[in-house]
């Protein structure tokens, strides 16, 4: 059985730092940063609809491969609308899907981020609640307790 972790989160957040830690402890793993593939400035639906193929696409190869077992989604997935169209393009047979929103206080995101991008990291991160993920607090957690929560979310 594979694993899809897809994890999400504001800016600041580390998820790149984190995805490549568990790329390292992870069987066969890759990471793909969702974020390389939908930004752009024009922002209308038939640009968010390319973006969309394309990233299924890709997704769904590492899917069906026989050479990966782990495949993590990381980014910032700020259009819950995309993500829930993600979600339900994904072919998930024999692959266990586990979804984790990364967040942190409010004090400890003002430490990670430039100023001039904090309200709207800010405005991000309450979004999330929407979201149909598991919230994990990263405030206070080490790298290595972090990987250890999200990969004890695959177990349940």
């Amino acid at each position: 059985m594979k694993t899809l972790y897809i994890i999400n989160g504001t800016y600041g957040i580390e998820k790149k730092m984190l995805c490549e830690a568990m790329c390292l402890k992870l069987p066969l793993a890759i990471y793909l940063n969702v974020d390389e593939f939908v930004f752009n400035k024009v922002d209308n639906t038939e640009s968010k609809m390319i973006c969309l193929t394309n990233l299924k696409f890709i997704v769904n190869n590492y899917l069906e491969s026989k050479t990966y077992q782990t495949i993590i989604l990381f980014g910032l997935f700020a259009n819950l609308d995309l993500y829930q169209a993600l979600l339900k393009s994904l072919k998930l047979d024999n692959t266990k899907l586990v979804t984790v929103t990364l967040t942190c206080s409010k004090k400890e995101l003002a430490k990670k981020i430039d100023k001039k991008l904090l309200a709207k990291a800010e405005a991000i991160d309450d979004s999330y609640q929407a979201y149909p993920t598991t919230k994990i607090d990263t405030s206070k957690l080490e790298l290595d307790d972090l990987i250890k929560k999200i990969v004890e979310l695959e177990m349940n």
